[in-house]
């Protein structure tokens, strides 16, 4: 069969496997290390985004009431522009 794989037996001296082994531990380790900072350093990021978003969020939302504020006023404000207009109107005609 061709798809079958062959299997090799090797022989190290032990000095050299505790040696692979250590240094298998130590690449884990430092890739976890690794791992761990980028994910908090992520978080962080993620938090500061977060908290600029909901400031400026919270400013946008103070200027949108701001401004329906001050369009509501200045309809108030044309509505007595009207109003004085035809009293004044009707002064004129009334003499």
């Amino acid at each position: 069969m061709e798809n079958e794989k062959e299997t090799r037996t090797v022989t190290i001296p032990l000095s050299e496997f505790e040696e692979m082994r250590s240094k298998a531990a130590q690449y884990t380790a430092l890739r976890n290390t690794l791992r761990f900072e980028v994910e908090m350093e992520y978080k962080n990021e993620m938090k500061s985004i977060s908290e600029l978003y909901d400031k400026y969020y919270e400013k946008y939302s103070e200027s949108y009431k701001r401004v329906k504020e001050l369009e509501s006023e200045i309809e108030y404000l044309k509505c007595e522009l009207e109003r004085c207009k035809s009293r004044k109107r009707w002064k004129i005609w009334k003499r």
